[in-house]
């Protein structure tokens, strides 16, 4: 049956921005990387390592640098996406830097692995330029009486919004002293008109600069959440405020 793949170009350039090619490769990739990997650990180490092996099948497929660059970038994109595990990502990002040969300040890859390296625990988190409904400046440095909870939200998935409201009112009386801030990040400042369905107490903030948000804090996906030690350090910078035992993070 797949003896139609030895007719494939694999490294014609015009081919990257064709997106059936695309899909056929990431299916095509991901049914070998199964294959390959197999399913004996944990559904995390599984997840990985299938990962892993899709980037090294990849490198064997594509001997042109510019397809294979764009093939592990998509790979790459598509873990991290997905994926919200620290050492998981450590793993995955050191074979792509490793097989990728893209290593130049605008990859954006390796700007979600500087990020990542960044927000592991009891660091400092990153600072960005934060503004309040008042758009003045809020500064995250302040000591709190516990953990600070960051989770993100935009206008335009308000159905999303609404969910993690009616959570964070079901964990404020849970865990009274824990500061919520709900960061917006939106590109426009249309985002006030949103915020009077917010939850009890919740500060709401709105980046300056969501690139620089995006860039240093690797948000890549809505659910994301960062929790932070009362003094300021990071508790957990991967976890997601609507996962089941999410609570077990602010004991």
């Amino acid at each position: 049956y797949y003896a139609f793949r030895k007719d494939i170009d694999f490294n014609e350039q015009k081919l990257t921005t064709f997106s059936p090619f695309l899909r056929y490769v990431t299916a095509m990739l991901s049914n070998m990387a199964t294959e390959r990997s197999g399913t004996s650990g944990s559904p995390e180490q599984n997840r990985v390592n299938t990962n892993i092996a899709r980037l090294h099948i990849a490198d064997s497929i594509f001997t042109d640098q510019k397809v294979k660059n764009e093939i592990l970038d998509n790979i790459a994109f598509t873990f991290l996406l997905e994926n919200q595990d620290i050492e998981s990502n450590k793993k995955f990002l050191d074979q792509y830097t490793r097989l990728s040969t893209n290593h130049s300040a605008d990859n954006e890859i390796l700007k979600i692995a500087n990020a990542i390296n960044s927000l592991t625990e009891g660091k400092q988190l990153p600072e960005v330029n934060l503004v309040g409904l008042d758009n003045k400046p809020f500064a995250l440095a302040s000591p709190c009486q516990d953990n600070t909870v960051i989770f993100f939200w935009t206008s335009c998935a308000l159905s999303h919004y609404k969910m993690i409201n009616e959570k964070v009112a079901s964990l404020q009386k849970q865990f009274p002293k824990v500061k919520f801030l709900a960061i917006n990040v939106d590109e426009q400042p249309a985002w006030k008109k949103a915020v009077a369905d917010q939850a009890t107490n919740v500060v709401q903030l709105r980046a300056a600069n969501f690139s620089s948000l995006r860039d240093k804090w690797a948000i890549n996906q809505l659910n994301r959440t960062i929790v932070l030690n009362p003094d300021g350090t990071i508790k957990n910078g991967f976890t997601d405020l609507m996962d089941d035992k999410f609570t077990d993070v602010l004991k």
